[in-house]
């Protein structure tokens, strides 16, 4: 039985499985979306309401690749156009 298990740690522990995102710029954290958008909305909103789709769990944080949040507000915009 620990064979198996010991496959499976090497298969998840290989350089190849660990690839960088293409350039999506850096990580923007609930603080940094906050200050992205001027204070208009609570912690709780961005964590539950902003570009919920390319949210990203670190621990018990989210975070957004600066490109997706860009082009999630970018979006917003046009629909409220």
């Amino acid at each position: 039985m620990s064979a198996p298990k010991r496959q499976r740690l090497e298969l998840i522990s290989t350089p190849e499985a660990v690839v960088a995102p293409a350039n999506r710029g850096r990580l923007l954290y609930v603080s940094d979306v906050a200050e992205l958008l001027g204070q208009r909305k609570s912690d709780w909103w961005i964590r539950h309401r902003f570009a919920p789709h390319t949210k990203i769990k670190i621990g018990r944080d989210c975070a957004w690749y600066e490109s997706d949040a860009y082009s999630w507000l970018d979006a917003q915009r046009g629909k409220s156009a």
